[in-house]
């Protein structure tokens, strides 16, 4: 058993998407499951990193409880006036100071196989940025995999290309060889929004088709394993703030935890049979 190889997947999600894959990083210590290797996007690459460098996933859970949305999120002074002459409604200052105060910032301290990805900004290819020929740090690459377009600055890599979040491309980061892993946990964060009525501005609705566009992503991985036994997924069913929000009382860790702890004890079938914003879920009996 000791030498098992357990794979998790973590998908993006914004900053809720923080809070819910803690909650499912939870359920799966109570249950005494533990990964070997790790993928991530955006926060999925936030929550990897801590997990790829022998974080507790308690102890994340009292860093992220300690912390409120504007110890994340800097506006730009004025942003809404001035949004049709911007790139980036945040600086990305300090989300960057929270990561780069908690995680290590040598390679070698990230005990646990990662590979976080993020877009190439120029091709729009997707790329593992999560080594030294990319980023300058793990730090760095990390950030680059969160940095979402139009909210945050892209980042300049060791290469001299920029990178924003791997969300665009790659929002449920299944490599290639996940059939060679006894376990694959998929773990969403993210989907398509509750409804599909326009938002009230520009920037919610612009949010908004990019949470489209993951949840497109995330039913083709979906499809591809459907019916895999070395395949299980958490996907907390969960309407979630806007990707920019924090809630005070962090109630989305509890209800993720719940969720996962139910999915774990009786796993759904799903069945991506029909292009929709979520797939059908059957439970067993």
């Amino acid at each position: 058993m000791a030498d098992r190889r357990i794979l998790f997947c973590r998908s993006g999600g914004g900053l809720p998407g923080i809070e819910i894959h803690l909650g499912c990083w939870l359920a799966l210590e109570h249950c005494g499951i533990h990964a070997t290797h790790l993928q991530g996007t955006s926060a999925g690459a936030i929550v990897s990193a801590f997990d790829s460098s022998e974080w507790h996933p308690g102890d994340a859970e009292h860093l992220v409880r300690s912390l409120h949305v504007d110890d994340v999120v800097d506006y730009r002074a004025a942003w809404k006036l001035r949004a049709a002459f911007l790139a980036n409604i945040c600086s990305g200052e300090k989300i960057s100071s929270v990561l780069r105060s908690y995680l290590p910032e040598t390679w070698g301290a990230y005990t646990k196989p990662l590979a976080a990805w993020a877009t190439q900004a120029g091709t729009s290819r997707r790329i593992n940025v999560f080594r030294d020929t990319i980023a300058h740090c793990p730090v760095e690459a990390v950030e680059m995999s969160s940095r979402i377009p139009a909210v945050f600055p892209p980042i300049r890599g060791s290469d001299g290309l920029y990178y924003v979040d791997g969300g665009m491309r790659h929002n449920l980061p299944l490599p290639a060889d996940w059939q060679n892993y006894d376990e694959v946990w998929l773990i969403i964060a993210s989907g398509a929004p509750s409804n599909t009525d326009p938002g009230r501005t520009v920037l919610g609705n612009l949010l908004r088709v990019f949470r489209h566009l993951m949840a497109d992503q995330i039913l083709d991985v979906l499809e591809e394993v459907n019916g895999a036994p070395n395949v299980h997924i958490l996907w907390p069913r969960i309407e979630t703030p806007s990707m920019l929000e924090f809630s005070d009382s962090h109630e989305l860790i509890e209800r993720s935890y719940a969720e996962a702890m139910a999915q774990i004890c009786q796993p759904p079938i799903i069945v991506p049979d029909e292009r929709r914003p979520a797939p059908t879920i059957i439970r067993t009996a």
